[in-house]
């Protein structure tokens, strides 16, 4: 009988242990949406941002599948507010001199769309009824 309530509460703590973990990754690997304002590259080329209470948010790079029509590399969108979406992700690091892949990663954020912040958009299969009764 003891070893039976042993056996019990081991695999509760253990599926506890489990579920916790499952519900963190799947909560840092959720999109996220911000408003901020585009204010360029920093010194190790991240994209640049700040928020309407003047705090510096700096995004890793851009999702290669974001459907973004612009580039964050034009230097005419400095200073514009943009709507940004994001999730966090693992990156993989790499040996500063060797440039050889190390076993170590590091979360990051990475856009996943933005478009600016005045641009009107529609969620998908909306269904838009115009009359042109006067």
């Amino acid at each position: 009988m003891k070893n039976l309530f042993k056996n019990i509460s081991y695999l509760f703590i253990v599926a506890t242990i489990t579920l916790f973990t499952q519900n963190t990754n799947a909560q840092s690997s959720a999109e996220k949406k911000l408003t901020l304002t585009y204010q360029g590259l920093n010194v190790t080329d991240n994209f640049k941002f700040v928020d309407s209470k003047g705090k510096e948010i700096v995004f890793h790079d851009e999702d290669i599948e974001s459907p973004s029509k612009l580039s964050l590399f034009d230097e005419g969108l400095f200073g514009k507010r943009f709507v940004v979406h994001y999730k966090w992700v693992d990156v993989m690091l790499f040996d500063q001199e060797t440039g050889v892949a190390k076993d170590e990663t590091m979360k990051v954020k990475r856009i996943t769309n933005f478009y600016e912040a005045n641009e009107i958009r529609m969620k998908k299969n909306t269904t838009i009824l115009a009359s042109n009764n006067e």
